[in-house]
């Protein structure tokens, strides 16, 4: 029930009601990682970022391996980029084709000074998805 409440009101941008619907639904059923990785999400929509990283991993954890994607892009924005970047490449292990992934990689790559790994995922990011664009940041 916290769950579903919790997903819903994340759907329509209470964050921080959402947050604590989804702790609840946490207390409940501790090894739920479909309520870590929303509660993530929620936490992450913030700016959150830490939090949201150690949702994402206890998402991870439990079996939650979409969630990686997510995780990166929280590390990404909380200046982890190492860290990014490894969990770019486990998120490209698990959905090769994901144009977002090889994207957020690219931008990791590139914050990292590594230019010509950073143009060679930007190259498959935008065969997978041609509206993408180099990255600004």
């Amino acid at each position: 029930m916290f769950q579903d409440l919790g997903r819903a009101l994340y759907s329509v941008h209470q964050y921080d009601e959402a947050i604590l619907n989804l702790k609840k639904s946490l207390t409940l059923g501790p090894e739920d990682p479909e309520a870590y990785h929303y509660l993530g999400r929620a936490q992450a929509a913030k700016g959150d970022w830490k939090d949201a990283i150690i949702s994402y991993q206890k998402a991870i954890a439990l079996g939650h391996n979409e969630a990686a994607e997510n995780l990166a892009d929280a590390l990404y924005a909380d200046r982890q980029y190492n860290e990014a970047v490894r969990n770019y490449q486990e998120a490209i292990q698990t959905e090769p084709d994901s144009p977002e992934a090889h994207y957020g990689l690219a931008r990791a790559l590139r914050k990292l000074n590594r230019e010509k790994e950073a143009l060679q995922e930007l190259s498959k990011a935008t065969k997978l998805d041609p509206k993408l664009t180099p990255p600004t940041d």
